[in-house]
């Protein structure tokens, strides 16, 4: 099979970082990248490196600057003193290719033990005069056939790459300077490492066919049995790093979403579909992963934005159906999604919205439908109200669309559980 990219389209090649990032990455012209600082706690002259994840997304060789922002200062403003061999680089990546540069980083006095220090690193590509892209803005499909072991791909997966960016080409991490000290060294050269290039393209394309199928029976094997706990302690922790602490009742109802989209719901919704997912097409590239697949926890953790993607897409429909309002087309829904997906990656502000619309909303539909073992559904409803009262209590007037239509969700619920002859716990 030919290797030359003009011959492929963007559905084709594979998200290599987004297969290490967990799907996150800031876009700079025709480059993806991530960044971290690994390990994020070091003493005193024991080196750690900044890393970071380049993804060339067009079909031209590109050059890339890259800027280390030491910090002079640490969290407390006292003198901190960072060296790096080098702290401008040059890269030069072939067309479609991933790859990972390192920078060791050795900490020297008179800097002292802190916590919460932050490390940056500009991006700057040189971008060709003409060019095709190769790959969509959010990356594409998961990779199914890298050139490294299942184990080195894991110890990539666990070292937490963020795009967290506050200045437009600018990624920050965070590290930690614990007490102790070794003997002072100077810090190792910058190395640039190729983790795929186009010629690995053929056989991608074949071990993703082949994937497809594993997929679909394990996808068959999921269910709210298996994925809701791990979805609760999920959305709770990633809604309250994003900076919108959920009460207990916002988190059932937004799981209960998610959990559709995981067992049955793209199958069930008109207009979507399973392989169509991006959740399944994540769940694609670790199906044959073990490390990922016997744990639900990791599994979902991996998984999750990918499904939170899909659920925010299904849910706008179902809320559109059930409150009889249109909220956009077809593709300003995916647009809104992928503004969700970047509040749990750090890209964007919070607002309440984006928990309750549409994912509470749908919640609220799928109430009778999906159920956890020990649910009371009555009690699941109080709950939820009792939420919305101490929201609506801080919240401006932009709020209220929402709330009529939480409040009309509400009393259908209630009614549908009354019809159901569910039983109130109060047994009245």
């Amino acid at each position: 099979m030919p290797t030359n990219p003009d011959l492929y389209s963007p559905e084709e090649y594979p998200d290599v970082l987004g297969t290490i990032t967990g799907g996150s990455r800031l876009n700079v012209d025709m480059v993806q990248c991530a960044f971290t600082v690994y390990p994020n706690a070091t003493a005193l002259g024991q080196p750690f490196e900044a890393l970071v994840l380049l993804q060339n997304m067009c079909d031209k060789p590109i050059q890339v600057q890259i800027n280390l922002q030491i910090p002079r200062k640490d969290s407390l403003g006292n003198r901190m003193s960072l060296i790096a061999a080098k702290d401008e680089i040059v890269v030069n990546m072939q067309p479609g290719e991933t790859g990972l540069l390192h920078v060791p980083i050795v900490p020297h006095l008179p800097t002292q033990p802190t916590q919460n220090n932050t490390m940056s690193v500009r991006i700057q590509p040189r971008v060709p005069k003409a060019y095709k892209l190769v790959r969509h803005a959010d990356g594409g499909r998961p990779a199914t056939a890298l050139n490294m072991s299942l184990l080195r791909l894991n110890i990539l997966r666990e070292v937490s790459f963020m795009a967290v960016s506050q200045v437009a080409g600018v990624l920050t991490a965070p590290f930690n300077i614990i007490p102790g000290q070794v003997q002072t060294m100077a810090p190792a050269a910058n190395r640039y490492e190729t983790l795929w290039s186009v010629k690995e393209l053929p056989n991608e394309q074949a071990r993703y066919a082949a994937s497809v199928k594993d997929a679909e029976r394990f996808a068959a094997t999921l269910s709210r049995s298996t994925v809701m706990e791990p979805l609760l302690a999920i959305t709770e922790q990633r809604f309250a790093q994003a900076g919108l602490p959920l009460h207990p009742g916002e988190t059932l109802f937004a799981v209960k979403t998610l959990t559709y989209i995981m067992e049955d719901g793209l199958d069930l919704e008109t207009g979507f579909g399973l392989v169509n997912g991006r959740w399944f097409n994540r769940l694609v590239s670790v199906v044959s992963d073990q490390y990922m697949t016997q744990d639900e926890d990791r599994l979902c953790s991996f998984l999750y934005t990918a499904v939170v993607y899909d659920a925010v897409r299904v849910g706008l429909n179902i809320v559109e159906r059930y409150a009889r309002q249109k909220f956009g087309t077809q593709d300003e829904h995916a647009a809104y999604a992928e503004a969700v997906v970047g509040v749990l990656e750090g890209r964007n502000q919070v607002d309440l919205g984006h928990v309750y619309l549409p994912l509470v909303l749908t919640g609220i539909v799928l109430n009778l439908t999906i159920k956890s073992s020990k649910e009371n559904l009555w009690d699941s409803l109080a709950s939820l109200k009792e939420a919305w009262t101490g929201r609506v209590r801080l919240a401006d007037s932009t709020i209220e669309p929402i709330s009529q239509i939480l409040t009309a969700f509400i009393k259908d619920a209630e009614l549908t559980l009354t019809r159901s002859r569910v039983p109130r716990p109060d047994g009245k």
